[in-house]
Formats: C-alpha cells, sequence, structure tokens
C-alpha cells in the first residue's frame, strides 16, 4: 500500500501542476455576478425610503425647537423637509402660520405659493393657502383657491366648509348654502354642517 502510494502521488502531483499550467495560459470566461443589480424603480424606491425617513426626523425634531421659541429655525426645517419631499403639504401650512405668526405674510404667502408652483394637481395645497388667505381676513383672494380645491373629488369637509364661510363674507349667502348643502350631503358626519346650514338659510329669506 504504501509503495502503491508513493508511485501515484507524484503522478497526480504532476497531472495537477500540468492543469493549474494550462489555466494560467487559458483566459477564463468573464463569470455572471452572483447576484443582480438593482432596477432603476428599486433603486428610486430605496432612496425613497431613506428620504422619508431623514424627513420625518426632521419633523419630529422640530418639536424641541417649539418648546425653545426657536421658530425661525423651525421654518428653516420646513423648508428643507418640502424641498426633500414637496408633497409635504402641513410643512407648507406649518411653515406659512409660523411665518405669517411671527409677522413676515409676505414669506408666508410666498411658501403656499411655492407649493402650488410645484404641485399645481395637489387639492391640499390650494386649500392651505385658501385657508391661510382666509384666516388673515383675504377673503375675496381666497376664493379661487378654496374654489379649485373643492373641484377635486378628494377634497375633503374642511374644505368645503372653508370655502362656505368665505362666500358667507363676501355676502354670497346662495353660493354659501350650494357649499353647506354639499357638506350636509357629502359628509353626513360633519356636526357643523346642520346648523351652518339653517344660519345660512335665515340669510337667504
Amino acid at each position: 500500500m504504501r509503495y502503491f502510494t508513493r508511485l501515484i502521488l507524484p503522478a497526480v502531483a504532476a497531472l495537477i501542476s500540468a492543469a493549474s499550467t494550462a489555466n494560467a495560459q487559458t483566459p477564463k470566461k468573464p463569470t455572471a455576478p452572483a447576484t443582480q443589480s438593482q432596477t432603476l424603480a428599486q433603486a428610486t424606491r430605496q432612496v425613497d425610503g431613506i428620504t422619508n425617513e431623514v424627513v420625518d426626523k426632521l419633523w419630529a425634531g422640530t418639536d424641541e425647537y417649539w418648546h425653545h421659541g426657536d421658530y425661525y429655525r423651525i421654518v428653516s426645517i420646513l423648508r428643507v423637509c418640502v424641498e426633500a419631499d414637496p408633497v409635504f403639504t402641513d410643512a407648507y401650512g406649518n411653515g406659512a402660520w409660523l411665518l405669517w405668526s411671527l409677522g413676515d405674510m409676505q414669506g408666508a404667502d410666498n411658501f403656499l405659493k411655492y407649493g402650488i408652483t410645484r404641485r399645481p394637481e395637489l387639492w391640499d395645497l390650494d386649500y392651505e393657502f385658501g385657508r391661510h388667505l382666509f384666516t388673515t381676513k383675504r377673503f375675496s383672494a381666497a376664493l379661487p383657491y378654496l374654489k379649485r380645491a373643492t373641484a377635486n373629488p378628494k377634497s375633503d369637509a374642511l374644505a368645503w366648509k372653508t370655502l362656505a364661510h368665505t362666500y358667507d363674507r363676501l355676502g354670497r349667502y346662495k353660493e354659501s348654502l350650494a357649499a353647506w348643502r354639499t357638506v350636509v350631503k357629502r359628509f353626513p358626519k360633519d356636526i357643523a354642517g346642520p346648523g351652518n346650514l339653517k344660519r345660512v338659510e335665515a340669510k337667504t329669506r
């Protein structure tokens, strides 16, 4: 057995050496990667997920600055948030409210206009600007934004109620009445609808 081993092992070693030399001289074919590369859609989803997580953390962090009264820093953070997420309507609304509260009416208007310019298809940005104009008693200016917001079938009761109140402030009671009727019909659980409908009905008699 030992004699057999002494004879075979050198021969096997020689064969292995020859095979290694041949492999070294013959170019290897490229092998397929172990895993497929990401598609563009997959990569986009991954980046969006990271971006959303960052925006969420920035948004949550504004609480700390609120308690310290650092409102300008909050506005700065909200500007970063909307750059990363153009459909973040709460950031636009809160930023505009803070700017207005700090005495910067033009800044508040411009911030909301900027959002509408970037994403004109979003009814809730029109609503945010319309509500802002209503709150600051610019009722005529608010009307076109609220009308455009409520023209969207996804608009909620708040948008319709603000539209109804705007017509009321402008003395356009029949149009206010029509808006309140829509509120009662489309949002039957809204507790403000029936009472306001009766109130405006009395004005049209």
